[in-house]
């Protein structure tokens, strides 16, 4: 598979665009694809960066001085020249590349009509949005924000385009899922040390103002680890400020924010990418937003509780921030809880789930019969099936094969399986009693960790409102020592209710979820 990126980094633009897309490559080359970026020479245009990832960079020649632009887009300004003459270097140098199976379109300035004129030059495109501020031409379109509406996106995709919306598709480099195996989940714990990054550039240069208040709180009685980007216009202020306090550690640039996320009790940042990657490690976070296109996602992450957003970096008040960095920083429940939340929307394999998409791999839900018997037993005796089990005990076979058969006649109970391109990945069960249905599920034995379990969920919910619609609401009982299960269902739209998780069928009371089945 051939992939082809169109994306920029610039001053105005900043770095999380490049980043995201630099993330999805990555696991794409390492899957076997074959990955390529077209970008224009911007001034902070993270080109090098790129190629020294090993990925080849078609580089787009810099806007003329004083050459007029026309756009009539929000953000047209950021492409430095018209979309027409964008639309024609990119199909020049797709011409180079040969046959391409996908473009991926992350820009603002971009939309249906540069998507329409590449149309014929690809296999399939995707567009990568956030701002549902436009139209697209496209096969897949990805958002990966927590947003409060439900459908921004109507009437501005094609009927057949696939919409990937949530941060559960967050595109995120492979080392926060393995830092998110680190974090720590004590709630009685002090604030030691502080994480304090604001994106690649930081154009209102809350960096520092962050760390003012910071000092002015706790003086040197914390650690603080600050991270700037090559593009920030205030690296050297931010710089002499650092090297004279020896508690703060700052970095120009990190390849191991995911460690310096997991050390931190707490952080400060924006509210753009980089707010899944906090998620992920589940860090409790003050955010702000330091343009315009943050303030949606920043808000919705605020009513949700996966942080403390403050608004408008430029507007903020001091004493406002000063008053969220005691409050978070004095209240060790209230960072518990947030991180839970934070924790629970990202799991760090939103890449891997857009890759199944890319290759058109084939999700199946379908009805348990005889012939499934045995190899649903050796499933659940399976050691890592049984460690969270109710009953962890060996099943017999025979015991097995009454129980099997008696479910399979029962009207109460539906036994189902997950197939992926015809293979198995797992077992669903509903047990019905009136209006709830209870679900019992496990993974076939090493399919754990592909965030598979949340897909089967997700669908066994759409199969449990179509074919069961006098069931309002599906309970999961699960152990409180099984985490991982736990944030499987709550990326799935389980709610806490009693002592157990819910998902609500009725519309009324459901939950937006990416569309994914």
């Amino acid at each position: 598979m051939k992939v082809v990126f169109r994306t920029d980094a610039s001053l105005q633009i900043g770095t999380g665009h490049v980043s995201r897309c630099v993330a999805m490559a990555a696991r794409l080359i390492q899957s076997g694809a074959e990955c390529h970026f077209v970008m224009r020479r911007l001034d902070g245009n993270m080109i090098a960066a790129v190629e020294e990832l090993g990925i080849p960079v078609i580089a787009l020649d810099a806007p003329k001085q004083g050459e007029s632009q026309n756009g009539d887009l929000a953000h047209s300004e950021w492409l430095g020249v018209d979309w027409d003459l964008d639309s024609r270097e990119m199909a020049l140098s797709l011409v180079q590349l040969g046959e391409v199976d996908w473009i991926v379109v992350d820009h603002y300035a971009l939309d249906a009509r540069w998507e329409r004129e590449l149309r014929g030059l690809a296999k399939n495109i995707m567009a990568i949005d956030d701002l549902a501020d436009r139209p697209h031409d496209c096969d897949i379109l990805l958002d990966q924000n927590l947003q409060i509406a439900n459908d921004r996106y109507s009437g501005l995709l094609p009927a057949s385009a696939k919409k990937l919306v949530g941060p559960r598709f967050a595109l995120l480099r492979p080392e926060f899922a393995r830092a998110r195996a680190q974090r720590r989940t004590d709630a009685d714990k002090s604030v030691l040390r502080i994480f304090v990054y604001l994106g690649g550039v930081d154009l209102p240069g809350f960096t520092l103002k962050a760390l003012i208040a910071i000092e002015t709180i706790w003086e040197n009685r914390v650690n603080v680890d600050v991270v700037i980007g090559a593009g920030n216009p205030h690296s050297h202020s931010i710089t002499d400020w650092c090297q004279r306090r020896d508690w703060v550690n700052l970095y120009h640039g990190s390849s191991d924010i995911a460690q310096l996320m997991v050390s931190a009790d707490m952080a400060v940042g924006a509210a753009g990418s980089a707010s899944w990657e906090r998620c992920c490690v589940g860090l409790p976070a003050i955010v702000v937003a330091l343009a315009d296109n943050q303030k949606p996602g920043g808000e919705a992450m605020g009513i949700s509780g996966a942080a403390i957003y403050l608004g408008d970096a430029d507007t903020l008040a001091d004493v406002d921030l000063d008053a969220a960095l005691r409050l978070l920083g004095q209240n060790s429940a209230l960072r518990n809880h947030i991180a839970e939340i934070a924790a629970s929307l990202v799991d760090g394999k939103g890449v891997d789930r857009l890759i199944r998409y890319m290759r058109g791999t084939q999700f199946a839900l379908r009805l348990a019969g005889l012939d499934d018997c045995q190899s649903v037993w050796q499933w659940r005796n399976a050691d890592e099936n049984r460690r969270y089990a109710h009953n962890p005990a060996r099943i017999a076979y025979a015991d097995h094969q009454k129980w099997f058969t008696d479910v399979l006649r029962s009207s109460d109970h539906d036994l189902l399986i997950g197939e992926i391109d015809g293979s198995p990945i797992g077992v669903l069960r509903f047990d019905h009693e009136k209006a709830v249905s209870t679900i019992s599920i496990y993974l076939v034995p090493n399919r754990s960790g592909k965030g598979e379990g949340t897909q089967l969920l997700h669908a066994g919910s759409k199969w449990l409102a179509e074919f069961r619609p006098a069931a309002a609401a599906i309970d999961a009982e699960i152990l409180h020592v099984n985490k991982a299960s736990r944030y499987a269902f709550l990326a799935a739209g389980y709610l806490p209710f009693a002592e157990t998780l819910r998902y609500p069928l009725k519309p009324a009371v459901d939950k937006p979820t990416a569309e994914e089945d």
